[in-house]
Protein backbone atom coordinates (compact mmCIF):
# COMPACT_ATOMS: atom_id res chain seq x y z
CA UNK A 1 0.00 0.00 0.00
CA UNK A 2 0.98 3.53 -0.11
CA UNK A 3 0.89 6.02 2.52
CA UNK A 4 0.75 10.28 2.42
CA UNK A 5 1.08 12.65 4.15
CA UNK A 6 1.22 16.89 3.50
CA UNK A 7 4.65 17.91 3.82
CA UNK A 8 6.18 14.64 3.79
CA UNK A 9 7.58 12.00 0.19
CA UNK A 10 6.08 9.00 -0.56
CA UNK A 11 6.07 6.15 1.49
CA UNK A 12 5.29 2.50 0.69
CA UNK A 13 4.04 -0.12 3.53
CA UNK A 14 3.19 -4.18 3.78
CA UNK A 15 1.95 -6.36 5.97
CA UNK A 16 3.57 -9.22 7.33
CA UNK A 17 1.79 -10.68 10.69
CA UNK A 18 2.89 -9.57 13.43
CA UNK A 19 4.35 -6.22 12.23
CA UNK A 20 4.26 -3.86 9.79
CA UNK A 21 7.47 -3.10 7.16
CA UNK A 22 7.08 0.94 6.08
CA UNK A 23 9.92 1.79 3.49
CA UNK A 24 10.61 5.20 1.20
CA UNK A 25 12.85 5.48 -2.23
CA UNK A 26 16.22 7.98 -1.72
CA UNK A 27 15.42 9.11 -5.18
CA UNK A 28 11.82 10.53 -4.65
CA UNK A 29 13.52 11.73 -0.82
CA UNK A 30 13.20 15.06 -2.45
CA UNK A 31 9.50 15.05 -3.60
CA UNK A 32 8.02 16.28 -0.40
CA UNK A 33 4.68 18.01 -1.26
CA UNK A 34 1.30 18.65 -0.76
CA UNK A 35 -0.18 15.42 -1.36
CA UNK A 36 -3.57 14.95 -0.43
CA UNK A 37 -4.03 11.15 -1.37
CA UNK A 38 -4.07 11.03 -4.73
CA UNK A 39 -1.15 8.48 -5.60
CA UNK A 40 -2.48 5.76 -8.39
CA UNK A 41 0.87 2.91 -8.27
CA UNK A 42 0.46 1.25 -11.90
CA UNK A 43 2.51 -0.28 -14.50
CA UNK A 44 1.76 2.41 -17.41
CA UNK A 45 4.78 2.02 -19.74
CA UNK A 46 4.21 -2.02 -20.27
CA UNK A 47 7.43 -3.29 -18.75
CA UNK A 48 5.71 -5.33 -15.75
CA UNK A 49 7.10 -2.75 -13.02
CA UNK A 50 4.42 -0.31 -11.36
CA UNK A 51 5.12 3.59 -11.81
CA UNK A 52 3.42 5.87 -9.28
CA UNK A 53 1.24 8.92 -10.23
CA UNK A 54 1.24 10.92 -7.62
CA UNK A 55 -1.53 14.08 -7.23
CA UNK A 56 -0.24 17.62 -6.00
CA UNK A 57 -1.18 21.19 -5.31
CA UNK A 58 -0.29 22.47 -8.64
CA UNK A 59 1.27 25.86 -9.58
CA UNK A 60 -1.21 27.81 -9.18
CA UNK A 61 -0.49 29.05 -6.00
CA UNK A 62 1.19 31.80 -3.90
CA UNK A 63 4.11 29.70 -2.58
CA UNK A 64 6.91 28.07 -4.88
CA UNK A 65 9.15 25.01 -3.65
CA UNK A 66 11.68 23.57 -4.99
CA UNK A 67 14.29 20.95 -3.71
CA UNK A 68 16.83 23.94 -4.14
CA UNK A 69 14.77 26.73 -2.73
CA UNK A 70 12.31 24.47 -0.21
CA UNK A 71 9.63 26.05 1.71
CA UNK A 72 9.83 25.51 5.50
CA UNK A 73 7.51 24.59 8.23
CA UNK A 74 8.29 24.91 11.68
CA UNK A 75 6.68 23.52 14.06
CA UNK A 76 6.60 24.40 18.06
CA UNK A 77 3.98 25.85 20.69
CA UNK A 78 6.08 29.10 20.55
CA UNK A 79 3.82 30.93 22.90
CA UNK A 80 3.28 28.21 25.27
CA UNK A 81 -0.54 27.63 25.10
CA UNK A 82 -0.16 24.27 24.32
CA UNK A 83 -1.08 24.11 20.75
CA UNK A 84 1.71 24.31 17.93
CA UNK A 85 2.28 26.75 15.58
CA UNK A 86 3.31 26.55 12.36
CA UNK A 87 5.39 29.41 10.64
CA UNK A 88 6.02 29.18 7.09
CA UNK A 89 9.01 30.60 5.30
CA UNK A 90 9.81 30.33 2.00
CA UNK A 91 11.91 31.99 -1.34
CA UNK A 92 10.04 35.71 -2.01
CA UNK A 93 12.28 37.91 -5.01
CA UNK A 94 15.37 35.89 -3.60
CA UNK A 95 15.05 36.54 -0.06
CA UNK A 96 14.43 33.72 2.68
CA UNK A 97 11.45 35.52 4.44
CA UNK A 98 7.97 34.75 6.56
CA UNK A 99 4.65 33.89 4.67
CA UNK A 100 2.72 35.42 7.14
CA UNK A 101 2.74 38.96 8.04
CA UNK A 102 3.13 40.68 10.75
CA UNK A 103 -0.04 41.05 11.52
CA UNK A 104 -0.69 37.71 10.86
CA UNK A 105 2.16 36.42 13.23
CA UNK A 106 1.36 38.72 15.86
CA UNK A 107 -2.36 37.63 16.12
CA UNK A 108 -1.64 34.15 16.45
CA UNK A 109 1.07 35.02 19.34
CA UNK A 110 0.63 38.50 20.79
CA UNK A 111 4.47 38.43 21.65
CA UNK A 112 5.68 39.15 18.66
CA UNK A 113 3.79 42.46 19.23
CA UNK A 114 6.38 43.33 21.88
CA UNK A 115 9.42 41.96 19.71
CA UNK A 116 8.46 43.80 16.68
CA UNK A 117 7.50 47.62 17.32
CA UNK A 118 7.86 48.47 13.64
CA UNK A 119 6.83 46.65 10.15
CA UNK A 120 10.56 47.78 9.05
CA UNK A 121 12.10 45.84 12.33
CA UNK A 122 9.72 42.72 10.91
CA UNK A 123 10.75 42.93 7.54
CA UNK A 124 14.61 42.30 8.31
CA UNK A 125 13.32 38.44 9.54
CA UNK A 126 15.49 35.91 8.04
CA UNK A 127 15.41 33.08 9.89
CA UNK A 128 13.58 31.44 12.05
CA UNK A 129 15.77 32.15 15.07
CA UNK A 130 15.16 35.50 14.56
CA UNK A 131 11.59 35.66 15.39
CA UNK A 132 11.72 33.42 18.42
CA UNK A 133 14.24 32.50 20.90
CA UNK A 134 13.64 28.74 21.39
CA UNK A 135 16.28 26.26 21.24
CA UNK A 136 16.57 24.56 17.43
CA UNK A 137 16.36 20.87 18.93
CA UNK A 138 13.15 22.16 20.62
CA UNK A 139 11.40 22.76 16.77
CA UNK A 140 10.64 20.29 14.03
CA UNK A 141 11.04 21.49 10.34
CA UNK A 142 9.35 20.03 7.31
CA UNK A 143 10.05 20.80 3.75
CA UNK A 144 7.99 21.27 1.26
CA UNK A 145 10.05 20.55 -2.14
CA UNK A 146 7.63 19.85 -4.75
CA UNK A 147 3.99 21.42 -5.75
CA UNK A 148 3.74 19.94 -9.43
CA UNK A 149 2.04 16.59 -9.87
CA UNK A 150 4.11 13.62 -11.05
CA UNK A 151 4.98 10.37 -13.04
CA UNK A 152 7.62 8.51 -11.11
CA UNK A 153 9.08 6.46 -13.96
CA UNK A 154 10.30 2.89 -12.35
CA UNK A 155 13.64 2.72 -14.52
CA UNK A 156 15.51 0.98 -12.08
CA UNK A 157 15.27 3.80 -9.84
CA UNK A 158 12.47 6.39 -9.91
CA UNK A 159 12.65 8.93 -12.61
CA UNK A 160 9.88 12.51 -12.18
CA UNK A 161 8.39 13.56 -15.05
CA UNK A 162 5.70 16.40 -14.20
CA UNK A 163 2.03 16.26 -15.47
CA UNK A 164 1.59 18.68 -18.63
CA UNK A 165 1.12 22.43 -17.74
CA UNK A 166 -2.65 22.01 -17.19
CA UNK A 167 -2.88 19.65 -15.36
CA UNK A 168 -0.56 21.62 -12.68
CA UNK A 169 -3.09 24.70 -12.62
CA UNK A 170 -5.23 23.13 -9.39
CA UNK A 171 -4.62 20.48 -6.96
CA UNK A 172 -5.44 16.94 -8.23
CA UNK A 173 -7.82 14.80 -5.92
CA UNK A 174 -7.93 11.75 -7.89
CA UNK A 175 -6.82 9.60 -10.88
CA UNK A 176 -8.90 6.68 -13.02
CA UNK A 177 -6.33 5.12 -15.62
CA UNK A 178 -8.10 3.42 -18.31
CA UNK A 179 -6.20 0.89 -20.18
CA UNK A 180 -8.62 -0.35 -22.48
CA UNK A 181 -7.36 0.29 -25.99
CA UNK A 182 -3.58 1.14 -26.59
CA UNK A 183 -3.40 4.91 -25.95
CA UNK A 184 -3.84 5.17 -22.26
CA UNK A 185 -6.03 7.98 -20.70
CA UNK A 186 -5.47 9.35 -17.23
CA UNK A 187 -8.78 11.03 -16.03
CA UNK A 188 -8.18 13.09 -13.15
CA UNK A 189 -10.18 15.53 -11.33
CA UNK A 190 -9.32 18.29 -8.55
CA UNK A 191 -9.49 21.99 -7.47
CA UNK A 192 -9.44 22.65 -3.44
CA UNK A 193 -11.07 25.50 -1.69
CA UNK A 194 -9.53 24.50 1.74
CA UNK A 195 -6.22 25.76 1.89
CA UNK A 196 -5.63 28.90 4.49
CA UNK A 197 -6.56 32.07 3.55
CA UNK A 198 -2.78 33.10 2.71
CA UNK A 199 -2.02 30.44 0.32
CA UNK A 200 -5.28 30.89 -1.92
CA UNK A 201 -7.76 28.57 -3.10
CA UNK A 202 -6.78 26.54 -6.50
CA UNK A 203 -10.07 26.29 -8.37
CA UNK A 204 -8.93 26.40 -11.70
CA UNK A 205 -9.39 23.08 -13.34
CA UNK A 206 -11.84 20.55 -12.23
CA UNK A 207 -11.02 17.89 -14.47
CA UNK A 208 -9.14 16.57 -17.26
CA UNK A 209 -8.01 13.42 -19.76
CA UNK A 210 -4.09 12.81 -20.25
CA UNK A 211 -3.66 10.51 -23.30
CA UNK A 212 -0.40 10.75 -25.69
CA UNK A 213 1.44 8.73 -23.23
CA UNK A 214 5.18 7.91 -24.84
CA UNK A 215 6.64 5.75 -22.67
CA UNK A 216 7.93 8.88 -21.07
CA UNK A 217 5.17 11.60 -20.25
CA UNK A 218 1.61 11.95 -21.28
CA UNK A 219 1.51 14.60 -24.34
CA UNK A 220 -1.86 15.69 -24.15
CA UNK A 221 -4.42 17.09 -22.34
CA UNK A 222 -8.13 17.33 -22.74
CA UNK A 223 -10.54 19.04 -20.73
CA UNK A 224 -13.42 17.06 -18.63
CA UNK A 225 -16.59 18.11 -19.12
CA UNK A 226 -17.39 19.27 -15.49
CA UNK A 227 -18.93 22.87 -14.46
CA UNK A 228 -16.00 25.26 -13.40
CA UNK A 229 -14.69 26.06 -9.82
CA UNK A 230 -16.53 23.15 -8.00
CA UNK A 231 -14.39 20.79 -5.77
CA UNK A 232 -14.06 17.30 -7.26
CA UNK A 233 -12.98 14.45 -4.66
CA UNK A 234 -12.85 11.28 -6.53
CA UNK A 235 -13.35 9.31 -9.80
CA UNK A 236 -13.75 6.15 -10.26
CA UNK A 237 -16.05 3.28 -13.40
CA UNK A 238 -19.90 3.65 -12.84
CA UNK A 239 -20.46 1.33 -15.05
CA UNK A 240 -18.20 0.02 -18.23
CA UNK A 241 -18.97 2.78 -20.12
CA UNK A 242 -19.57 5.49 -17.29
CA UNK A 243 -17.64 7.08 -14.87
CA UNK A 244 -18.39 8.72 -11.55
CA UNK A 245 -17.36 11.65 -10.19
CA UNK A 246 -17.92 12.89 -6.26
CA UNK A 247 -17.89 16.32 -5.31
CA UNK A 248 -17.09 18.33 -1.94
CA UNK A 249 -21.16 19.42 -1.10
CA UNK A 250 -22.34 19.17 -4.19
CA UNK A 251 -24.49 16.63 -6.75
CA UNK A 252 -21.95 13.91 -7.93
CA UNK A 253 -21.47 13.62 -11.94
CA UNK A 254 -21.43 11.44 -14.82
CA UNK A 255 -18.67 11.10 -17.43
CA UNK A 256 -18.65 9.00 -20.11
CA UNK A 257 -15.37 6.86 -20.72
CA UNK A 258 -15.61 7.99 -24.37
CA UNK A 259 -14.68 11.64 -23.75
CA UNK A 260 -12.01 12.59 -25.69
Amino acid sequence: GTFTQDYNTIKFYGSQSPSYDCWDFPEISDCTGIIRGSVLIKDINGDNKPEIIAGNAGLNMKIKASANKPVEIYLEDFDKNEQLDPTIFHTFQGEHIPFASKDMLSKQMPMLKKKFTSYTSFSKVREISQLYDNPPAEIETKYLKELRSMVYLNNTAFQGVPLPIEAQMSSIEDFYLDNQSADLKLYYVGNYKGFVTELGNTPANTGGILSGFNGNAFTKNNTLPLPPFMEARTIGPLNKNKLLVLFNNDTAKTVDLNDK
